[in-house]
């Protein structure tokens, strides 16, 4: 099986996409039934039913789970929490789309820490996906018991500049037991991992 995301999750230190031509066990694969378009027809990406809409139960957290300081959010969908009610230290995991409003140009849309209102990010390498090159970001807070990772892929794009953003939340300040490492975070992984290396511009 294929790792998504990383860091205190897995791979938030490397490049994160997983190439179109990967395969997954046929028992574990996860369907993928759900696109989402944005309104303006700029962009889709597919999901699994495992991803439920936000504002949602599903979505709630410490941290936000879809929005940021400076952006403007288009999409969000969190994983199903009735999936992993016998976890008690996964909080929350998301995937969310957004325009970074205050970007008005590549060089804004690119700097580092540009909109985002955690820690302190850093630049990473650049990825493809579907043939539109994202550079990566990626940031991490933790206060109170409670930890949040998260990848974000920016693009400017149409003259807007776009962000993906794959969030993982724990009440245990990044620590996930045992259990939910063997038995629920490949496939938290996977089920965002879709969306992201699903993202396409169709116009």
């Amino acid at each position: 099986m294929v790792a998504i995301l990383g860091g205190l999750f897995g791979c938030f230190n490397t490049l994160c996409s997983v190439p179109a031509t990967t395969s997954i066990g046929a028992e574990s694969k996860p369907q993928v039934r759900n696109t989402f378009t944005s309104s303006d027809g700029t962009f889709r990406f597919r999901y699994s039913d495992s991803l439920i809409a936000c504002p949602s139960a599903s979505c709630e957290a410490y941290f936000h789970m879809c929005n940021q300081e400076g952006s403007d959010t288009i999409a969000c969908f969190a994983y199903d929490k009735n999936r992993v009610k016998n976890y008690p230290e996964f909080e929350a995991a998301t995937f969310s789309v957004a325009e970074i409003a205050d970007a008005a140009s590549e060089h804004d849309c690119l700097s580092i820490g540009h909109g985002l209102e955690y820690g302190n990010p850093r630049n990473l390498p650049t990825t493809t996906i579907h043939g539109a090159t994202f550079t990566i970001m990626d940031f991490s807070e933790g206060g109170m018991g409670h930890g949040l990772e998260a990848n974000a892929y920016r693009r400017f794009y149409g003259g807007k500049c776009y962000q993906l953003t794959v969030r993982i939340a724990t009440v245990s300040s990044g620590s996930f037991s045992e259990k939910f490492k063997e038995e629920k975070l490949m496939d938290v992984r996977e089920r965002l991992g879709q969306a992201l290396n699903s993202f396409r511009f169709i116009k």
